[in-house]
């Protein structure tokens, strides 16, 4: 699995990454919150998304309902993105078996004293000594592993209806 391969259309992601707004999307990519391989194929080209760029969007669309600032939403979502990246590249995918839950960092975030949003990699062992008064926690493993079987099920019944 190659996790910036652009394979996945607007229509994959729509029906994969849970709460995403229509127009969200289109919208992110212009004000470049968000930021894509693609940025304009052409008229009449689709736009190819690649794994990383979509849990990056999933991320985003799971914070934003939370009412995080789509920016803020995209460094977090960037943040796993990478980890994710090396988990693959040292496992060969996103597989529950062959991932080994004792070396992941889940991600911390919380809001500073000004506001802006804070995260960092924290081990799960970790995480009753953390001393933040307000924090929450995102297992962006969980959140991968889902959505890499959802696209790959959304692809999968799109490549057999020949569309």
């Amino acid at each position: 699995m190659n996790p910036k391969e652009p394979r996945y259309t607007r229509g994959d992601l729509s029906n994969a990454v849970t709460n995403l707004r229509p127009l969200m999307l289109g919208m992110w990519i212009r004000r470049g919150v968000l930021d894509v391989n693609d940025t304009a194929p052409g008229r009449g080209v689709r736009r190819l998304y690649s794994f990383s760029e979509a849990l990056v969007i999933d991320i985003m669309a799971y914070l934003t309902l939370q009412d995080v600032s789509s920016s803020q939403a995209a460094a977090v979502g960037k943040a796993a993105s990478l980890e994710v990246e090396k988990i693959i590249s040292k496992s060969g995918g996103l597989d529950y078996t062959k991932i080994d839950e004792a070396e992941v960092e889940d991600i911390v975030w919380s809001y500073n004293s000004i506001g802006k949003l804070d995260y960092k990699l924290v081990h799960r062992s970790a995480l009753s000594g953390y001393t933040k008064d307000y924090f929450q926690v995102l297992n962006y493993i969980s959140f991968a592993i889902r959505l890499y079987e959802a696209l790959e099920t959304v692809r999968e019944i799109r490549a057999r209806s020949g569309k």
